[in-house]
């Protein structure tokens, strides 16, 4: 039987019993050869240092806070559509996020906006870009900052093997994040990089971690056990006779306690300060399951890739919207998943119509924090992130899919409301 799991990630998180245990007595990262390994498996220029954190955010945290002291300014650029704890890292570090809209039915920040917000503003310190996945316009987005003389910090959370001409896409700035958890393309029982090529902020995050803590097994223990629930849940036959029943009944009968457990985000509160948890480092048991998983993430994301371009080849329905991706740049997404917008507000019906064919599909992605009761205030609100974030859909592009199962869910997809 072909195992059927969450179209959010296959688990592959490594030895969780061996990570458990390993932090009993946590030992710290050789931070030396953390830089060595990921520089020579990424091919990376040599300019850049990558260095281990907590978390992403965290990473985005330390980022800001150094920008913010080094060039005195204090406001921060960035996309709403994003987990609510990002922009409380950028709060956090000190500075005020300034929220700037996609263009339509896009992951691409407009230019033009970009442009003038950045003539009318000399207080903007940084451009946070979150590299959804399909995101085409970096170099652009480089030229304009360049003009400015502002920084750009890349956000690659979810798209740690994505590429431009034949390069990292972290070659292509001077500040960048990975993450590794759960749920992402590197996974693990949590962690995290920064990627630079500012000896300065190499400098300043070591200092500034000098008194955090390591990882412990007590800290680590809720990931643990989440991670042995997932790998229980995506067994072939819980998942078949339990989970994909469970998350369908919770999404169709609307019960929130079911629809939370698919969501990364599900109480979002504001907060200015960065929290004793977030001060915490990798240990060395971590560090060496990621080494062990980070092997087969460049082959897993051409499997995905084909059929990416299965989907993208045959969806056609008047009621669903492809995101707009460039395909003459010499540019290697990560590709996640299948992401579609529904259009005319037909997303409920479609996704109770895939339910009906027993398609498996996520309904959620990111919120778009301007419509946040708590962030309305910062920035513009932004129309076509919230488009984004209220009418997409995910759809599973894993390995454990075959073309054929593909082709079969194309099929059904076209034939919506026809």
């Amino acid at each position: 039987m072909r195992r059927k799991i969450p179209p959010r990630q296959i688990l592959y998180p490594g030895n969780l019993l061996k990570i458990f245990f390993n932090s009993f007595f946590p030992k710290k990262i050789d931070e030396k050869n953390f830089d060595r390994y990921f520089k020579n498996f990424f091919k990376s220029k040599k300019e850049n240092t990558f260095i281990p954190v907590n978390k992403a955010r965290v990473g985005i945290y330390l980022i800001i806070k150094f920008l913010k002291n080094k060039f005195s300014k204090n406001k921060i650029l960035m996309s709403p559509l994003t987990v609510f704890d990002v922009v409380n890292m950028v709060l956090s570090a000190g500075c005020t996020p300034d929220f700037i809209d996609f263009k339509k039915n896009s992951f691409d920040i407009d230019i033009d906006k970009l442009d003038t917000k950045l003539a009318k503003d000399e207080n903007i310190c940084a451009i946070l870009i979150c590299n959804y996945q399909i995101n085409t316009n970096i170099e652009e987005v480089t030229k304009v900052a360049k003009k400015y003389n502002v920084q750009i910090i890349l956000d690659c959370a979810i798209s740690i093997t994505s590429t431009l001409n034949e390069k990292p896409l972290v070659d292509h700035v001077k500040y960048a994040v990975f993450s590794f958890n759960l749920f992402k393309v590197l996974q693990c029982i949590h962690g995290g990089a920064i990627i630079t090529s500012d000896n300065e902020l190499q400098k300043y995050v070591v200092t500034e971690q000098e008194t955090w803590s390591i990882y412990n097994y007590t800290d680590l223990f809720n990931y643990f056990f989440k991670g042995i629930q997932v790998k229980i849940l995506t067994l072939p036959i819980i998942y078949e006779l339990i989970t994909f029943k469970l998350f369908k009944f919770g999404d169709l009968k609307n019960i929130s306690f079911i629809k939370n457990l698919s969501k990364n985000d599900p109480n979002p509160k504001k907060i200015n300060f960065i929290g004793k948890n977030y001060k915490k480092k990798m240990n060395d048991g971590q560090a060496q399951q990621i080494y062990k998983n980070i092997e087969k993430i460049f082959t897993m994301r051409d499997e995905r890739e084909q059929k990416f371009l299965i989907y993208e080849k045959g969806i056609k329905n008047d009621f669903i919207q492809l995101f707009y991706r460039k395909k003459d740049i010499n540019e290697k997404n990560t590709f996640i998943n299948f992401p579609i917008l529904i259009k005319d507000n037909k997303k409920k019906i479609f996704s109770e119509y895939l339910y009906k064919n027993n398609i498996d599909h996520a309904k959620y992605f990111y919120r778009s924090c301007d419509e946040i009761e708590c962030f309305k205030d910062l920035g513009d609100q932004c129309i076509n992130s919230q488009f984004i974030s209220n009418n997409i859909i995910l759809l599973p592009i894993h390995k454990e899919i075959d073309d054929n199962k593909i082709k079969k869910n194309i099929n059904v997809i076209n034939s919506f409301l026809k």
